[in-house]
């Protein structure tokens, strides 16, 4: 039964409270044009709000905030999901990456053009463009950025793209701080260092394929990097060299005289423990499965690792206690799984 029922005073939206189970408040979109017929989407459910106890009241906000009292003694405020966007930013090609600062005023995009842009969210309003990875000689040709991460002090912006490059930027002023180079491409088979030869390689390297995922450390020292050349790589922020890798014990190095790689194949997401004593990877494994694997930050082991049947992992976040990760998942036709997402409790936890 659907005891009550209000209008929201800002949008095509009706509320009302069910007598369900959970005791839900629920939105439906109501929205249509006066002297035609109601869209496919009207009726539909928009969002619901489950209660642990009955509701027996709800009103709407002048600013079409919900608010709902319960037999809990307690009175709740919603916001109710609009089905349009309260604000638009047109692109003129995909958009790979989409970051909020600090102060949630400014968003930051970037996408296959190669370009970063930043945003004024309170005016809707572009504020830096900047070229951040596009080749200008001989012709312009952009690198897609897949990644963006803003500086705990929201002062600088970090871009991971297609070109295997890692760039920290000034968000102000829209100029290059500091460039976290990719490898340099590995010598012709055959021929050995000399004089006359590349010079040796002094520590690790960068990565030699794209870069997909960026997490900064707590205290911005540390920035993590994952890749479709399947490793992880922690770099440091003052001299944009890589500090480590982290080899998997069960895979053989690719090139001689580097680490094995991290994953059995591309890293699609990286991100620190709320600790940061360790770092989460997850990506794709052969035969259509994923990989999800943590790592001791300090000397670049690994602590767990292995496959999973959900398919591909392509994002992940932990919980801020620590105890859990949630992942999305691309679903895998060979274990007939669909995508979605999980809430998987953190290893030893």
């Amino acid at each position: 039964p659907v005891v009550a029922l209000a209008f929201q005073p800002t949008g095509a939206v009706l509320a009302g409270l069910v007598r369900d189970k959970d005791n839900s408040a629920v939105a439906w979109n109501v929205g249509f044009n006066p002297g035609q017929p109601p869209p496919p989407e009207f009726g539909q459910e928009l969002q619901r709000f489950p209660h642990p106890a009955a509701v027996g009241g709800l009103a709407f906000a002048a600013d079409g905030q919900l608010l709902t009292a319960a037999a809990d003694k307690q009175a709740r405020r919603f916001r109710i999901a609009s089905a349009l966007p309260a604000k638009s930013f047109p692109h003129p090609n995909l958009v790979d990456c989409v970051a909020f600062d600090g102060t949630g005023n400014v968003l930051a995009t970037g996408g296959h053009d190669g370009v970063l842009r930043t945003f004024d969210l309170t005016k809707a309003a572009l504020l830096k463009q900047v070229n951040a990875h596009v080749t200008t000689t001989p012709q312009p040709v952009p690198s897609p950025i897949y990644a963006i991460q803003w500086s705990g002090d929201h002062k600088h912006l970090f871009t991971a793209s297609f070109d295997r490059s890692i760039k920290m930027w000034d968000a102000a002023g829209g100029t290059l701080v500091r460039e976290f180079k990719g490898a340099a491409d590995p010598a012709p088979e055959g021929k050995k260092d000399d004089k006359s030869g590349p010079p040796k390689k002094e520590g690790p390297v960068g990565h030699r394929d794209q870069v997909f995922s960026i997490a900064l450390s707590k205290d911005g020292t540390l920035l993590a990097s994952g890749s479709s050349d399947r490793t992880v790589k922690l770099w440091d922020v003052a001299t944009g060299k890589v500090v480590r890798d982290f080899p998997n014990p069960d895979l053989k190095p690719v090139f001689a005289g580097e680490s094995a790689p991290s994953h059995p194949g591309w890293v699609h997401a990286v991100r620190f423990t709320p600790d940061g004593g360790r770092l989460i990877s997850a990506g794709a494994a052969p035969r259509s499965r994923a990989y999800l694997a943590v790592w001791n930050v300090a000397d670049g082991t690994r602590v767990f690792g292995g496959e999973r049947d959900w398919g591909p992992v392509h994002a992940l976040a932990p919980f801020p206690d620590g105890t859990r990760i949630a992942i999305g998942h691309a679903g895998s036709p060979r274990d007939k799984r669909d995508g979605g997402a999980l809430i998987l409790k953190f290893p030893g936890k």
